[in-house]
């Protein structure tokens, strides 16, 4: 290299003043994404839920007028008990109600917990968090299904 390449380059600015505007931008879009995305997703109220066994809905709860809605083939297999902080809602399995799932609804949180079953032996639908708006509760030894009615319908995979 020359020497007036050299000393050309050495009295360069780290920074033009162009480049700022550049990397202003940036950051404001990087803020702005991270504020829509992450700080302030849109949260809807939980509507309710619904419990499905394979592809059949067997009930459905609504939070605002705290009904319970059975369907006419599991009307015997559907138990609710009112309690201080909701509801239980014992799910029988089979018509000699040999086996079970007990949800625990929490009307002013508007979530719902496994909070009993006879499933299996790890139990695993009984120690996953109790769901709002999103996520699922799924007990693959009874083929029992949580979701919430207004959520994204996602499943995890497959437990119990």
């Amino acid at each position: 290299m020359k020497k007036r390449e050299i000393s050309e380059i050495k009295s360069l600015k780290p920074f033009e003043f162009n480049d700022l505007f550049l990397y202003a931008f940036l950051i404001i879009a990087v803020l702005f994404l991270f504020i829509i995305f992450v700080i302030s997703p849109s949260k809807k109220n939980a509507e309710g839920f619904t419990v499905k066994k394979g592809e059949n809905t067997v009930c459905t709860f609504t939070y605002l007028n705290q009904t319970l809605s059975v369907n006419s083939d599991y009307i015997n297999l559907v138990v609710s008990e009112k309690t201080d902080g909701g509801f239980i809602i014992t799910v029988y399995t089979s018509n000699d109600k040999s086996g079970y799932n007990e949800l625990t609804v929490d009307t002013t949180a508007k979530t719902v917990k496994v909070s009993k079953s006879t499933c299996s032996v790890s139990k695993d639908c009984v120690y996953s968090p109790a769901i709002g708006n999103d996520g699922a509760i799924y007990c693959a030894p009874h083929d029992l299904k949580i979701i919430p009615t207004n959520g994204s319908g996602y499943v995890p995979p497959v437990t119990g």
